[in-house]
């Protein structure tokens, strides 16, 4: 079957070569910086590392890609082809345990108090803290996080003021050190619920743009800000050559096909990435059966439940492809820590 003129053109040939090898740098220099981070923080916080993905651009082209690149972590869309990475933060758990720690080895006390005000039209958690720094030095700070009333879905949707209790208090002991990892002075928890908020207001101010495709979530350029910040990763051993079949030449972008066939198109596009999606999942799946082999049902729940904190059947074929990808990204992480621990 010839294929559309106003689809994509396959990531192939030399430019998709030139473009793995962009993409194998990035993701090698994320992983190093998840090593880093792991060595930097005691093995008693390990627990609270968490990762979330990042897009990072490649090239302002967009490309068809097959289930192998959508795994490796390729994501091409709104006329830009990214590679999926992560970074390491502290969630605000590991943050409040450092902070205890600390002050149980000096003898101090420490205050942490959280409080809701109004500025005006705007409602407010205040976080005060008084205590001593990461490094035992006398300290104070308060810190403030908006509370998302009126959200009609997303984290804010059921819990807007805990969420913004959560922020503030990481916020506030981020400023003396706690949980710091070269991350900025976000939490895992803050950047997840600007992530869920941002995420929302895409999709309400694109309208239905997106409806049935879920990664095509319109991110800015990568500069180490909230829109790159997603959901997961992995430096294989997926062999991925970049050389996806071509079936000719396409000089027009989708995006360019008439407001007439725009709909059906969208349809088509739909049904053909289903079996995408399956078949991406189906490539983690066995990857994660293949590495976790030798571990015993009970230690392996217990660590995806941590790592994803949601209760686990058991069965990788029941999570999605988002958390499939995380679950990889924090065996790789350990299994390097542990490699070069030994």
């Amino acid at each position: 079957m010839s294929r559309r003129y106003d689809q994509n053109p396959y990531l192939a040939g030399e430019e998709g070569e030139q473009l793995l090898k962009m993409a194998q740098e990035k993701k090698k220099h994320a992983h190093d910086t998840i090593l880093s981070v792991y060595e930097l923080v005691p093995a008693a916080f390990h627990k609270n590392i968490r990762l979330l993905p990042q897009k990072e651009k490649l090239i302002d082209k967009q490309f068809d890609l097959t289930a192998d690149q959508k795994a490796f972590g390729f994501q091409s869309y709104y006329g830009k082809t990214y590679i999926e990475t992560y970074k390491p933060y502290v969630d605000v758990e590991g943050r409040i345990e450092q902070m205890i720690a600390v002050h149980k080895v000096h003898g101090a006390p420490y205050t942490l108090d959280t409080y809701p005000e109004q500025i005006n039209d705007c409602w407010v958690i205040t976080c005060t803290f008084e205590g001593l720094n990461k490094y035992g030095q006398p300290f104070k700070t308060k810190e403030r996080s908006i509370i998302g009333f009126g959200a009609s879905s997303g984290v804010d949707s059921t819990n807007p003021i805990e969420n913004a209790s959560t922020s503030a208090v990481g916020r506030a002991l981020s400023h003396g050190g706690y949980g710091n990892i070269g991350s900025g002075l976000s939490s895992f928890e803050d950047i997840y619920i600007a992530i869920t908020r941002q995420n929302l207001n895409s999709k309400q101010n694109n309208g239905d743009k997106n409806n049935g495709n879920p990664q095509e979530q319109q991110p800015t350029d990568h500069s180490g800000g909230l829109g790159e910040h997603g959901m997961n990763e992995k430096l294989p051993p997926v062999q991925v050559s970049g050389q996806a079949p071509s079936t000719g030449d396409r000089s027009h972008n989708q995006n360019h096909s008439s407001d007439r066939n725009s709909s059906g198109d969208q349809r088509q596009r739909n049904s053909q990435e289903e079996p995408d999606l399956k078949r991406e999942k189906n490539v983690l799946v066995g990857r994660l059966m293949e590495a976790t082999k030798d571990w015993t049902p009970a230690d392996l729940n217990a660590k995806v439940k941590t790592w994803l904190k949601i209760n686990w059947n058991g069965r990788f074929n029941s999570l999605d492809v988002g958390q499939l990808r995380l679950v990889e990204e924090h065996l790789k992480a350990g299994s390097r820590n542990n490699s070069h621990a030994s």
